[in-house]
C-alpha cells in the first residue's frame, strides 16, 4: 500500500514463502498448533488437479526487497492460529 502511495503502478505478486506443503502437512501442523482434530474427507483427485503449486515470490523480491516474516509451516500456521483465536467472530 505504500508502494502505491508513492506512486507505484498496481501489479501482481506472489508473497508465499517459495515452500511447498502438501495438504496432509498443513493439516497435521493445524492439529499439532491448535490442538483440535480436524475432520478429513479423503477423496480421489479430480481431473487437472495439480502435483503441487509453490509460489514463486522472486518478483517481489527483486522488485521492493520484499522477505516474508514467516518461513517455516510451524510459524506460519502459529501465528495465523493466535490471531485468529484472539478475534471475536
Amino acid at each position: 500500500m505504500r508502494k502505491l502511495d508513492e506512486g507505484y503502478p498496481t501489479d501482481v505478486f506472489n508473497l508465499g514463502t517459495g515452500n511447498g506443503y502438501s495438504n496432509k502437512q498443513i493439516i497435521d501442523m493445524i492439529e499439532k498448533v491448535s490442538g483440535r482434530q480436524v475432520k478429513i474427507n479423503y477423496t480421489d483427485r479430480r481431473p487437472g488437479d495439480a502435483d503441487k503449486l509453490i509460489a514463486d515470490n522472486s518478483k517481489i523480491k527483486d522488485k521492493f526487497n520484499w522477505q516474508p516474516q514467516y518461513s517455516d509451516l510451524q510459524n506460519i500456521i502459529q501465528t495465523a492460529w493466535d490471531w485468529h483465536s484472539k478475534q471475536n467472530i
